[in-house]
Parts: C-alpha cells; sequence; structure tokens
C-alpha cells in the first residue's frame, strides 16, 4: 500500500488545532486562456465543454474587464473569444450558471444599474446571452455588488459586497427568490464566514451543501487562501477551513470553482510560474465538487465508557488505489468533528497510550449527512492458560533424563567437574526400553503444544479475523527454558 504523508498545519476558527491536507496538484490553463493581464471566474458548463472566465485582456473595451469563452478540444482548452452579447464597454465579469444550462448571472457596471456594479440574471440560449435583467433594488444597492453564484436550482445567489450593514471590507451575501420569481433582501452569511477584512468570490457545489470562498482575515499560506464551510441541519454554516498548501499559496488564490461532474476544479491566483497577474488553473483529482460529510469520531474506553484522548488518523483512498493521509491530529476529549469530501473510501484510526490501535472504514459517504465513527479502545486481550495443567518436564534434542528435581541436583554437583560418566545423560540403544520411554514423553509433549495451539489457531484466530480490524494485533509469549 503506497501511504502519502504530508502533514500541514489548519488554520481554523476551531478551538481543536489539526492538520489536514488534500492530496491535489494544480497547473495553469495554456497560452489560450492565460494572458499577461488578469484571467479569473473560471466557470466550466456542466457538459465540460465550454469554459467561462473574465478577463482584463484587450476586449470591447480597453482594459475593462470582459467575460470570454474557449471549448475543450482533444483535452485541452481552445483560444478564448470574447463574449460578445454579453460584454459592454463597462466591467462585464464573474458569469455563473445553474444546473439548468440556461439561467445565468452575472456582475456588470454598465447597463441601467443603482450602483457601482450590479448583478444581473439572463437566459443562456444557443451559446448567446439574451433576456437580461437587473437583479433588482432588494439585491443591488449604491455600493458595490459582484462576483456571484448562483445555486444549483437557480433558487438563491450568493455574492461579494461592500454595502451597508457588512462585518468587514467586503463580506458575502445571499439572496433567495420567493415563490414568485421575486429576489428577496440579501442576507449577510454571518461572522461564523466573514472577518473584519476581506472576503471574496464564493462558490456553492451543485448540491448547495457546501460554501468555498477566499478571505484574507483569516490567516493562512499567503494573502487570500480559499476556504471552505459545509452547512449544518440548522442552515448556518460550520467554521471554515483552509484548504492548505496544495491549494493555497504564498500569493492570492481567489475564485475557487468545482463542478460537480469534472475532474479538475479550478481557480485564479497571482502565484509564480504564471503568464501575467490572475491566472486561471485547474486542479486535479476534483475531490470537492461532490460535496462534503461531516465525520464524528468518538474514542472510547471499551470498559469505562469514557472518552480517550489520543491521535487520529484519516487515510483517503485515491482513484489509483494509493492512500493519503488527510487528517492527523492528537485530541484530548475523545470527540472530534472534520469535514470531508463525499462519496470516497477512508480508514479512520485512532491511538491512544495504553492501548491497541482501533480502525474502521467509512466506505462512500453521501454529502451533507454526518457519519460517526465509533472507535472502542479496549486493553490487550491475553489468552492464559494453567501451566499446573501440563506439568511436564520438557527437554531438548539429545538423550537426556528429564529435568527433575534430583536429575538437575545431581548436574549441579558436576560443575567444574568431567561429564564423563554422568547420569545426567543417558546412553542406550535405539528401540530399547528407556529409548521407547523417551518416544512416549514426546507424544505427550506433542499431545500439549496442541491443546495449547489449537484453541488459539481455531479459535481465538478466528475471532479475531471476523470481529476485529486490520490494525489488531495478537501476541503470543512462550514462557520456559532449554537446556544448555
Amino acid at each position: 500500500m503506497k501511504l502519502a504523508l504530508s502533514i500541514l498545519t489548519l488554520l481554523s476558527a476551531t478551538s481543536i488545532a489539526f492538520a489536514q491536507q488534500f492530496p491535489v496538484e494544480l497547473e495553469p490553463l495554456g497560452s489560450g486562456v492565460n494572458s499577461a493581464d488578469n484571467d479569473y471566474a473560471p466557470f466550466v458548463t456542466r457538459s465540460q465543454d465550454t469554459l467561462y472566465f473574465t478577463s482584463s485582456r484587450g476586449g470591447r473595451s480597453e482594459g475593462k474587464a470582459d467575460i470570454f469563452a474557449t471549448t475543450r478540444t482533444n483535452d485541452a482548452w481552445t483560444m478564448a473569444t470574447n463574449a460578445v452579447s454579453i460584454n459592454t464597454d463597462k466591467n462585464d465579469g464573474s458569469i455563473s450558471i445553474a444546473a439548468d444550462g440556461r439561467t445565468i448571472v452575472f456582475a456588470s457596471d454598465a447597463y441601467d444599474g443603482f450602483g457601482d456594479a450590479d448583478l444581473f440574471t439572463a437566459d443562456l440560449v444557443d451559446g448567446q446571452v439574451v433576456n437580461i435583467r437587473n437583479m433588482g433594488e432588494n439585491v443591488n444597492t449604491r455600493r458595490w455588488e459582484s462576483q456571484p453564484a448562483i445555486s444549483g436550482d437557480g433558487t438563491t445567489v450568493y455574492f461579494t459586497s461592500n454595502r451597508r450593514g457588512g462585518i468587514g471590507g467586503t463580506d458575502l451575501w445571499m439572496s433567495s427568490r420567493d415563490e414568485s420569481g421575486e429576489w428577496q433582501i440579501p442576507v449577510n452569511i454571518g461572522p461564523s464566514v466573514n472577518t473584519s477584512d476581506d472576503e471574496l468570490s464564493p462558490f456553492v457545489t451543485l448540491d448547495g451543501g457546501t460554501l468555498f470562498f477566499s478571505s484574507n482575515g483569516r490567516g493562512g499560506h499567503g494573502e487570500q487562501d480559499v476556504f471552505m464551510c459545509a452547512k449544518t441541519p440548522e442552515g448556518s454554516y460550520s467554521a471554515p477551513l483552509n484548504l492548505g498548501a496544495t491549494v493555497n499559496s504564498p500569493a492570492d488564490d481567489v475564485f475557487f470553482s468545482a463542478p460537480a461532474a469534472s475532474e479538475r476544479f479550478y481557480l485564479a491566483s497571482t502565484r509564480t510560474g504564471g503568464a501575467g497577474a490572475l491566472d486561471i488553473y485547474a486542479g486535479s483529482p476534483n475531490v470537492f465538487g461532490g460535496g462534503m460529510f461531516r465525520m464524528r469520531i468518538v474514542v472510547t474506553d471499551s470498559t469505562t465508557g469514557e472518552h480517550l484522548p489520543g491521535t487520529i488518523a484519516v487515510v483517503v483512498e485515491e482513484p489509483d488505489g494509493s492512500f493519503a493521509t488527510l487528517v492527523s491530529t492528537f485530541e484530548d476529549d475523545g470527540e472530534h468533528v472534520i469535514y470531508l469530501p463525499a462519496g470516497r473510501r477512508y480508514q479512520v484510526s485512532a491511538q491512544s497510550k495504553g492501548f491497541l490501535m482501533k480502525s474502521a472504514l467509512v466506505d462512500a459517504p453521501a454529502a451533507n449527512k454526518e457519519q460517526r465513527v465509533d472507535l472502542l479502545c479496549g486493553g490487550q486481550t491475553l489468552a492464559t492458560f494453567d501451566l499446573g495443567e501440563y506439568n511436564v518436564p520438557f527437554f531438548v534434542t539429545g538423550y537426556y533424563r528429564p529435568n527433575t528435581t534430583v536429575n538437575l541436583d545431581e548436574l549441579n554437583r558436576s560443575i567444574d567437574k568431567e561429564l564423563r560418566g554422568a547420569t545426567y545423560i543417558e546412553r542406550f540403544g535405539r528401540g530399547s526400553a528407556r529409548h521407547r520411554q523417551y518416544a512416549k514423553y514426546a507424544e505427550r509433549v506433542e499431545a500439549i503444544f496442541a491443546a495449547v495451539t489449537g484453541p488459539t489457531t481455531h479459535d481465538l484466530f478466528a475471532t479475531v479475523a471476523s470481529n476485529g480490524s486490520s490494525s489488531d494485533v495478537i501476541e503470543i509469549t512462550v514462557t520456559g527454558y532449554a537446556d544448555p
């Protein structure tokens, strides 16, 4: 089993620190997408054949942001073209498309808006954007509303704004559409997500259960880092988790996007190695698009029922059959909750001082559900035997007298003397009465070993194999001595 151990410190709002790393690799998209200018806000259609993104390269208005589109041919993106049906001579960008493939939302400071930048909805028909309409004064203000992300069912829009009533510089907000189709007054996502600094570029998974965004208010690996949080059963959001050093860099990492059916996820970054300012990168494997589930790990003393402190490790199986450690943490209360990509196969292990390691398999948990993993730790189970029942003088090869008290006393008196003639070592012919007696001794010894090893191999081993885990250990200790 190939085991890749890569651990880093996870910075989160929880009081318990643990390490989490997603085994992914990123690479910049080609020159058909990235330019010397800002290229960002990637969005891949459900068919996986079209990528929309925003760029400040020469468009309908030099230096302004426009929406561009590129198609996939032979697993590569073609040269991007300006999406002229939506762009104006002002800033236009950050397109997001609902699961129906028709309903879109984007931001623009053109058209007849209410403020600095407004949010608009439209219909996508045969690759053309039609029926463009402002989302209305319930959503848009005189401030800046931008970077929208629409839910899969098209009923909720998440966006970034510096509108009044926020917590920091720019916050994440959400607006839902009522039964009449009218967009409601937005709600601030709240202090579990927003900070006194800037939160940007929300993205929500197709099932609506996991929110990704960027923030420079939570520490991390660089300026803007990508975080994720899961929607709780109460409708709020869990404490954000940093996606780690395999996703984030020392630079700005923004506009994370994880299409549900795609093998890749995407983000924009100013990290070194790109073509210009912000560049678009693809990451694989896409462990995020299927949503997240909540794993509750409880480590308990099987005798007392008390929670046990110890080291917890969560290992995920990769598509190629290899394994990678996602989480490694020391817990002081025996219970821990983490959020992990759904639909994968995990092995959860716990090691507490004085106890054997316990493990459990979690196979393809569903998104937006809680999976409880109970690890019951007990002391080492010893198979004990009544040695008094087997009070037989064992002996090793050679025709030695049995190790009785009388014979051993005689041998002890022979120390520092000639052994020639010592009666402790018998000399007799094969087939003699004494030879037959030794043969009976051998049969008795063999029967004793069979009585000891039989229940062990047939009963104890079988019980452990059927009820234990792959990490359980059977330790057999043989106590005795051999003649010199």
